[in-house]
Formats: structure tokens, sequence, C-alpha cells
């Protein structure tokens, strides 16, 4: 053999194997990258199914605690939720009236767009790795001359950009990305505290409006530049009063004391009484120029609370409202910092 044939066999040779190198290296590529994208779509469906079964069980500890609050109208809300939510596994779109369901159905849903933005994250991330990984090996194919294999690697990447899960898991990083709220910290079911709104309870004034808000479908009503929804409100114009009564005593109440955007003329103070103590509360004045005044504060045990608004000047526009009134069994007052024992006026 001459030596230009020895050459030009071994470079055949050469070439054979880099193409072989080539071959093998994107099927190995493939089944680990497809293992990967099936071990992320596994772990985001586990992370849904533990997330079902951690609702079910706030359902049923939240009916719990209506027992011990003693609300009837509570429980009936919580039982249809409770019998819907095992036979459909989907939370109810409607906006629930109970201030504690609606609660506990608006954690679930932002838990579920945190799963899933997490699911969409790794996607996007898997598909750049993947993507990265083709090019090098297409890099590979030319070099050994192997064209058949480089289109075949350029089919792979068209494949798999095309695939309908990675390209809407790349829409929800890109609209994920322009409310970074979103991808932070989901909300969490854990709370000490009870919504208020839903629960059975003696209304005494406070009429007025009232039964507009009532016919009101989507009524919502804005504090520091957020909307609220009607489960986290208790209307009541002055004169108005909410009397609840528990099963079992709590030690805690926790709302804003709020006033409507729209009133030019109102002019209130909230107060809270509770059986055991008499008023323990009473706010400043809520108005056009200082339209809210957050509450949070513990008392004796007490199986009786009370709610009240009252008119600070003529009654009118009084449109007043307790935003996301909730009580607590356990709650305690924290102790108060060297800072906030500074600030006090001394005699």
């Amino acid at each position: 053999m001459s030596l230009r044939s020895l050459y030009h066999s071994l470079i055949v040779s050469s070439f054979l194997v880099l193409q072989l190198a080539v071959a093998s290296e994107l099927s190995e590529l493939r089944n680990t990258q497809y293992l990967g994208l099936n071990t992320i779509l596994l772990e985001s469906e586990q992370s849904q199914v533990a997330l079902k079964k951690r609702y079910f069980a706030e359902l049923l500890k939240v009916r719990q605690q209506s027992t011990r609050l003693g609300s009837l109208e509570r429980l009936e809300a919580l039982d249809a939720e409770i019998h819907s939510f095992a036979f459909t596994q989907c939370v109810c779109e409607l906006p629930a009236e109970d201030g504690e369901l609606a609660r506990l159905r608006d954690v679930y849903r932002e838990q579920c767009e945190h799963i899933q933005l997490q699911e969409a994250q790794k996607i996007s991330q898997w598909h750049s790795d993947y993507t990265a990984s083709l090019a090098a090996i297409k890099r590979a194919a030319i070099k050994a001359g192997d064209v058949a294999q480089a289109k075949e690697v350029r089919a792979e990447v068209e494949k798999i950009s095309a695939e309908e899960r990675v390209s809407a898991a790349a829409a929800l990083v890109a609209e994920a990305a322009k409310t970074p709220a979103k991808s932070e910290t989901p909300a969490s079911f854990d709370s000490e505290w009870i919504s208020l709104s839903g629960l059975d309870c003696e209304a005494e004034g406070g009429h007025y409006f009232n039964h507009a808000i009532k016919n009101e479908s989507d009524w919502v009503r804005h504090y520091r530049g957020k909307g609220y929804a009607r489960s986290e409100i208790l209307y009541s114009h002055s004169p108005g009063k909410y009397t609840f009564h528990f099963a079992e005593p709590i030690q805690g109440f926790q709302a804003i004391a709020c006033i409507e955007n729209r009133s030019k003329k109102g002019n209130v103070v909230f107060t809270i009484e509770t059986d055991t103590e008499g008023e323990v509360h009473r706010t400043e004045a809520i108005h056009g120029s200082r339209r809210g005044e957050d509450i949070e504060i513990a008392f004796q045990p007490a199986n009786t609370l009370i709610l009240s608004v009252l008119s600070n000047g003529g009654g009118a526009e009084d449109w007043a409202f307790w935003l996301k009134p909730a009580i607590s069994f356990t709650y305690t007052a924290p102790e108060p910092t060297e800072e906030a024992e500074a600030a006090e006026p001394t005699e």
C-alpha cells in the first residue's frame, strides 16, 4: 500500500470514529436530557398532589375551628367545599362569601401558580442546557464531516423548541418577570388568625348603602392602592354594630378600620368591646385625610366581641368598613421594644 493510500485510509477511519462518537454522544444526550425532563414533570406533579392533600387537610382544620366558634354558616360553606373538592379535586372559581374559605382558596391558587412557575423555570433551564449541548455536538459533527448527523442535531433543536410545554414554560417565565412578586415565596396556609367575614353575627344599624353592596356582583373596595373583595370586608355605615358570640373564648383581634376613598364628608370612630372587659380599643377619628388605622390587640379571653362604628360628625358619607377582620384563640400582645418604650411620653 502506498503512503498516500495509507494516509487516506487513516483519514477515513478517523472520520468514521468521529462520526460514531458524535452519534453515540447524541443518543446518550437524548436519554439523559429526557430523563431529566421527566424528573422535572414528576416532581411538579408530586408537589401538586401534596398541595391538594394539604388543602383538604386545611379545610378539615378550619371546619374544626368553626365548631369552636359555633358558626353554622361557615360550617355549611366548608362542608360544601369539602364535598366538592373530594369529588373534583378542583377549587371552585366562584368568589367565596366566607372570608376564611376565600383565604384558603387564595392560598391554594397562589401555591398552584408558584408550583407551575417553578416547573416552567426548570423546563426553560432544561431547554437552554439541552440546546447548548446540542450546539456542541453539531459543531463536532461538522468537524467530523458528518452532514447527516449535523442535520439530525439541527432537527432535534427545532423539535424541542417547538414543543408546547417548552414554549408555554418560556411564556410563563417571561410573564412572571413582569411581576417579580410572583416568583417570591407564596402565601402560607398557616395562620393563627381566623377571618370574621362570613361568621354568624347580630348586625344592628349601618344599613344605609348595605343593600346596594349585596346587589353588586363584584363588589370591591380599594385601600392603599389595593382592591379587596366582599369576603374581606365588614361594611358598617355609622351608627353600626356587629356582635359575635363564640362557643370557645377568643383573645385577639386584628383589622384595618377604614372609610371609603370616595367619602368626602365622612368622619367616624371604631370601637371594640368584649363581654369580659367592656371597651378594649377605640380608634382615632377616621376621615378624608386619615382613611385608616391598623388594629392588632390582645385582651382577656372573651366569648362575645362587639365591633361598632360611631359617627364623629354629621353622619353624612360615613361609609366605613372593617377590612380583613380576624380573631385568634391564642394571640398575645408582643413585648414592647426598647425603641417603643423610649418613644412613650413621660409624666
